[in-house]
């Protein structure tokens, strides 16, 4: 389960791999356990992480999300604050390491890791988002759903929309 936003470690760091650790070392313990056996993998003032064991059969394990319940209006609010920081910081990277003066392409790319809204409650709340029209494109890719996946037919797909772009076609 994941709530609200915990601060997860990025990919490949020291703490990513104590977390991956824990989670395996977990994951034995809860062999024998019984079904909705839960386990904190990780918890900060941002939210937690757990994972529950949802079968006996096969000992199968998952991570899992419960939502928390926000009106449309709360939610475009967010993503809209989530937006406008995600936008402010890579600008401010990218400026900082110089690369706005030599590249006019660049795109910036989303994940909503957290399935946080629709691709439609992206939408309506990058409407109120401003300052990036120096990237070229902005695109979201929602997180894996049940479509298929073309290239790798093997794992789920994903939703993704471009929320701006100055190609057109792209939109």
């Amino acid at each position: 389960m994941v709530m609200r936003r915990p601060d997860i470690p990025r990919r490949g760091t020291a703490d990513w791999k104590t977390l991956v650790s824990t989670a395996a070392t977990e994951i034995r313990e809860m062999s024998n356990a019984p079904c909705g056996a839960e386990s904190c993998l990780l918890k900060d003032m941002n939210g937690y992480l757990k994972i529950r064991k949802m079968s006996d059969h096969g000992a199968k394990i998952s991570l899992c999300r419960t939502p928390v319940v926000k009106w449309e209006g709360e939610v475009q609010e967010e993503l809209t604050q989530l937006f406008k920081d995600a936008v402010d910081r890579k600008l401010v990277a990218l400026e900082k390491k110089g690369v706005l003066h030599q590249c006019s392409n660049i795109i910036l790319l989303f994940y909503d890791v957290y399935d946080y809204g629709d691709v439609e409650d992206a939408r309506q709340a990058f409407l109120n988002v401003q300052g990036y029209k120096s990237l070229h494109s902005i695109f979201l890719a929602t997180s894996f759903s049940d479509i298929p996946n073309r290239l790798y037919p093997d794992t789920p797909g994903r939703r993704g929309v471009f929320l701006y772009s100055r190609n057109e076609k792209w939109r």
